[in-house]
């Protein structure tokens, strides 16, 4: 980030140079442990709700889709990580990081936060209404599907954030490829409209007041 401190031989210990053993243990090595342990913890669950009775409920099989999307944003989501960490310089990263890794993750980790509201909906309904549910369909296709439509709609703009560059190594006449960030990302409207306040409102405020309502009245109609 350019910030630095002199040492006492008035040399210039960068910020950057600091944090980056913490950044090769937290974001490299720590975050893929718990990616491992949260990828067999959703295989588990997979495993687990396909099985024939448990499916034929509409909340087990939301929990099956959610556990599903888990694995969606973890597997891609730990090469992310672990390719900062690592400083990965790897062809086929920077080719497939601005049209499928980035923006990929970005809706998976969306369609997880809302499947999670989804899934409070239709607890709320089965206990708090029940009578609105027997009179209604209860199939998970109609919680699952405004989901995914939701948050592949809300992050369309992850496509054109990044973009991979091309350069010519002209010593031994072979393409280098690297990830560059496109004038869409850096444009100070577009960093505060949705960077700043559509994310924080739709992936942060509006499911975070949806969980406390919604649990909050399950929990007094248990008690």
């Amino acid at each position: 980030c350019g910030h630095f401190t002199l040492t006492e031989d008035r040399k210039r210990l960068y910020t950057i140079q600091v944090a980056e053993p913490c950044r090769f243990w937290a974001e490299g090595v720590a975050s893929t442990v718990v990616a491992i342990f949260g990828l067999m913890g959703n295989l588990i669950s997979i495993w687990v709700l396909s099985d024939d009775e448990l499916r034929s409920s509409a909340f087990n099989r939301l929990l099956l889709a959610l556990a599903i999307i888990d694995c969606m944003f973890i597997l891609p989501g730990t090469i992310i990580y672990t390719a900062k960490a690592f400083s990965w310089q790897a062809d086929w990263y920077n080719r497939s990081f601005p049209v499928f890794l980035y923006p990929f993750t970005e809706i998976a980790l969306c369609s997880s936060i809302y499947m999670t509201v989804a899934i409070a909906v239709e607890r709320y309904i089965g206990l708090c209404r029940p009578f609105q549910r027997l009179s209604g369909s209860c199939s998970a296709k109609i919680y699952i599907t405004p989901v995914v439509l939701v948050a592949i709609a809300l992050n369309i703009p992850k496509f054109f954030e990044s973009e991979t560059t091309y350069r010519t190594n002209k010593e031994n006449n072979t393409t280098v490829t690297s990830i560059g960030v496109t004038s869409l990302r850096t444009h100070p409207d577009y960093i505060t409209y949705y960077w700043m306040w559509t994310r924080l409102f739709i992936t942060g405020v509006i499911p975070f007041i949806l969980l406390a309502l919604l649990n909050s009245k399950i929990y007094l109609a248990i008690r």
